[in-house]
């Protein structure tokens, strides 16, 4: 996957982790089976506030994140996603 900066301060992989996580929370396992390269970029969206680990260890997006993150649809500018309880998860 490519690391290539899109606007200067995002990468792209960056970019596709957040939307990603606009439709909810995931565990590492979750984004790892999606991107090639995880660790760094996701390390780096919780330094800048955009994504955040949750107690049961899975990632989320902030609301700072939401406002970062470009919406592939328009018409989801304005659904919030649900974090997941651990006890939720099958």
């Amino acid at each position: 996957m490519s690391t290539k900066k899109t606007d200067g301060k995002l990468s792209a992989v960056q970019i596709r982790i957040l939307q990603a996580l606009r439709a909810g929370s995931m565990f590492s396992t979750e984004i790892a089976e999606r991107f090639d390269s995880y660790s760094q970029p996701t390390t780096s969206l919780i330094k800048k506030h955009l994504i955040e680990k949750l107690p049961h260890g899975a990632f989320a997006i902030t609301e700072l994140g939401r406002q970062a993150c470009p919406n592939r649809n328009t018409l989801l500018a304005n659904v919030k996603a649900k974090k997941v309880a651990p006890e939720e998860v099958g």
